[in-house]
């Protein structure tokens, strides 16, 4: 198993904030880290690093989302990765 970089543009009707703390459990518990990033009103992007098979599992956990979310989009792209040393989640 290799390290390796997605980017999630996440699409749907939720509460953006709700979504944000959905994810960040989700990734913690999958040992992910990444950059979240709002682009406007029912769409989010995600980058997050870490091994494929729990990258998928983090997919499958954002189809479902949080409680009143409704989730009608998800693309996914590998990007190189970006070896930060921190970990954890950064917000822009």
């Amino acid at each position: 198993m290799s390290i390796i970089c997605h980017n999630y543009v996440i699409e749907g009707q939720f509460d953006k904030d709700d979504l944000f703390e959905f994810a960040e459990h989700r990734a913690s518990r999958l040992n992910l880290r990444g950059q979240f990033r709002p682009a406007h009103a029912g769409l989010i992007e995600i980058d997050l690093e870490g091994y494929e098979e729990l990258l998928d599992m983090f997919e499958m956990a954002m189809w479902l989302g949080p409680r009143h979310a409704l989730i009608t989009s998800i693309e996914s792209t590998q990007i190189p990765v970006f070896s930060s040393p921190k970990t954890g989640f950064l917000y822009s």
